[in-house]
């Protein structure tokens, strides 16, 4: 029964008790339990790599998403209602983890509706960059695949909330051990009204710990 129950919420079924969702209270509870895990993997990391801080790095990025003629068809927003095409922004804190990229993603966007409201979207994610290709020394294609939470409100008509899967590409171009270059192409499922965000991205990536040791010299 568990096990079906995960199914269905991941492929977007909602169930309803009275006033609560128990999709949402499971994917809020699975995304607790994936920060905790990411905080748990990031300080076993710093233990076992003699807590060495250069390893932690911050994305920032910034995007459009493509209209798809679907979404906010949840029951407690008006029928048909869809978002328009608009840009977003997204910020990330990472670290590696057996090779594998693992980070916290925020994602936010203010965007018109098709019935003429004004509207934001937040997206929390917990997201795997996963190496693919390295055509050069300085240049990685990688592979992206995860899952998360969003939210989104319409002005006067209610707010939809739906579990979340990520998946896409991307392109890494290392300037220097401080800063890279990103470049992706990601789709964002929308498992509560079941479509696609198609979504383009491009930004930088810092590692902190690089930007201190050349401002102090140590």
């Amino acid at each position: 029964y568990v096990f079906l129950r995960l199914y269905k919420l991941y492929f977007g079924t909602v169930i309803h008790f009275s006033k609560y969702n128990l999709e949402i209270f499971i994917m809020k509870k699975l995304l607790i339990g994936f920060v905790m895990a990411a905080i748990s993997a990031f300080t076993f990391v710093g233990t076992a790599n003699a807590a060495e801080p250069k390893a932690t790095y911050v994305n920032v990025l910034g995007g459009y998403q493509f209209d798809t003629d679907n979404g906010l068809k949840h029951q407690e927003l008006s029928q048909g209602v869809t978002q328009k095409e608009h840009g977003f922004v997204q910020a990330a804190v990472g670290v590696p983890v057996s090779g594998v990229n693992l980070q916290l993603e925020y994602a936010q966007n203010k965007a018109d509706y098709s019935n003429g409201v004004a509207g934001k979207q937040e997206t929390t994610s917990l997201v795997a960059a996963i190496p693919l290709w390295n055509p050069t020394p300085t240049v990685q294609v990688y592979s992206l695949l995860g899952a998360g939470y969003t939210q989104l409100k319409v002005d006067g008509q209610g707010k939809t909330e739906s579990a979340t899967g990520v998946a896409g590409l991307g392109l890494e171009w290392r300037l220097n051990p401080t800063v890279s270059l990103l470049a992706e192409g990601r789709g964002q499922y929308v498992g509560t009204d079941n479509y696609w965000q198609p979504q383009a991205l491009v930004g930088v990536k810092v590692h902190p710990y690089q930007v201190f040791k050349n401002a102090t010299g140590k």
